[in-house]
Formats: structure tokens, C-alpha cells, sequence
């Protein structure tokens, strides 16, 4: 199954948070933006600032993360994609997952052949990739 994940999945899977995605062992083609190597990492910090990780917990979870990152797809925040993450999208959607939705909607154009599903625990990016024909996993309820 390929799968565009943001980052809110992965924090979950690599943190050890619930609910966490029960499809994540079936994905066998994740693909996101770079972006995702930037946002797991702080929020992985953010939660051990907060006490919600240890902070053994939180280095392995951010080592978790780099390991499991290598077999993604990654989508680079190219002039393509900054350029249609500026522009309109059929809903709000916030700076940064505006470049989420950008990299799966061109990743689903540049591979028509592949089902493309969005896997999010993010509302918002959830509404938003339904509204651009994406099917989602993830949200409202962890499916």
C-alpha cells in the first residue's frame, strides 16, 4: 500500500503514543515530504520539554524515526511544490500542511498508476486531502 504520511503518524509510531495508526505494518510504500525530517524531530523535543517523554525515550524515538525514514519515498520542497502549496487548495489549510497536501498531490500526479492514501491524525490535513480526492487513514478515528 502506498501511503503519504505526515508527520503526526509518525510521532505516534516512533514515541509509542496512542492511538496510534493499526495500518502502519501494511504500508509498504510510504512517501512524504522532507518536511517530515524536520517536524518529527521537534515535535519528539516538544514532548520531552513537556515531560510527556522521557529523555531516553525521546532519543530513541528520534533514532526510530531517522531508521524508519530511510525507506520512505521523500518528497523534495522543490519550486513545483512551494509553488502549489502557495496557491489554492479547496479548503484552509495552515503554511506547513499546505506542503504536506502540496508533495502528496503532485507525488499522486507524477505516479498515476499507484492508489495514494493519506495517512494524518491531523483534522485538518484530513479534511483537506478529502477534499482533493485523496483517500484518508488515520483520522477521525484511527482506523
Amino acid at each position: 500500500m502506498t501511503v503519504y504520511v505526515d508527520s503526526s503518524v509518525l510521532v505516534r509510531i516512533v514515541a509509542g503514543q496512542a492511538p496510534s495508526l493499526p495500518h502502519w505494518k501494511k504500508i509498504t510504500a510510504p512517501v512524504a515530504s522532507t518536511l517530515i525530517e524536520v517536524e518529527v524531530p521537534r515535535a519528539i523535543e516538544r514532548l520531552r520539554l513537556a515531560g510527556e517523554l522521557a529523555e531516553e525515550t525521546a532519543i530513541v524515538a528520534a533514532a526510530r524515526a531517522r531508521e524508519l525514514l530511510r525507506a520512505f519515498r521523500l518528497v523534495d520542497i522543490d519550486p513545483a511544490v512551494r509553488l502549489r502549496a502557495g496557491g489554492p487548495f479547496a479548503v484552509p489549510v495552515r503554511s506547513l500542511d499546505a506542503i504536506h497536501l502540496a508533495s502528496a498531490l503532485l507525488w499522486r500526479e507524477a505516479h498515476p498508476d499507484e492508489e495514494l492514501v493519506m495517512a494524518t491524525h491531523d483534522e485538518r490535513v484530513a479534511r483537506a486531502a478529502r477534499a482533493h480526492g485523496l483517500s484518508v487513514i488515520g483520522w477521525p478515528d484511527v482506523q
